[in-house]
């Protein structure tokens, strides 16, 4: 028969009989205060890192939005400019195709208040306008107080509603594209090319 190895320990397993003494109330009361301290602390870490993503968050949103608006706005004022622009040239192109009376007199006088006493004033315009307009030039010359010798001529050149006004020190000139340029250059100093505009 095979002998059995024995191991023997020094631990009593036998209970204590001794007294027992439980925790000073003091002992107990810091425990409690330290645990509690090291939990609101936690508690505040988990909380400040929470805030902290949370309001990355918001302010990356809000970002966005003041882009997107941004944006928008930008292709809104775009988009008006752009309408703006069309709008003066039609209605410039209109008006002085029907009606170009009143920007010539306007030129007119304008001419002879810097023309002064000068003897003659010389006015071209495009030939279907020499009869049409004869009348309202005398008109307009001699509301404007001018005295001296005014002479109408053609130029086949000229389109409707283009005019040149000359003296012998000076003179004034309209043209339709002329004008066209100038609305041009003003519009180009307010206006973003569309590639420009981030979608």
């Amino acid at each position: 028969m095979q002998s059995t190895n024995k191991f023997l320990f020094d631990t009593d397993f036998k209970a204590n009989t001794g007294p027992f003494t439980p925790p000073k109330p003091e002992d107990v009361a810091h425990a409690f205060e330290e645990g509690r301290a090291q939990g609101q602390r936690d508690a505040e870490a988990r909380f400040e890192a929470e805030g902290h993503f949370a309001l990355k968050a918001i302010r990356e949103a809000l970002e966005n939005a003041v882009s997107s608006l941004d944006n928008e706005i930008a292709r809104v004022e775009q988009e008006a400019i752009h309408l703006a622009t069309e709008l003066v040239r039609v209605y410039t192109a209109a008006t002085l195709t029907h009606d170009p009376a009143p920007l010539i007199k306007a030129l007119i006088k304008k001419a002879t208040e810097a023309a002064g006493n000068i003897p003659t004033l010389s006015i071209f315009v495009g030939p279907e306008l020499t009869n049409t307009l004869r009348q309202e030039i005398e008109n307009a010359v001699s509301e404007a107080g001018f005295i001296g010798r005014v002479a109408l001529m053609e130029d086949a050149s000229m389109h409707k509603g283009d005019v040149r006004v000359e003296w012998s020190e000076g003179g004034f000139k309209h043209s339709r594209l002329e004008l066209d340029r100038l609305i041009d250059e003003l519009i180009a100093t307010h206006r973003t090319p569309p590639q420009e505009l981030s979608a």
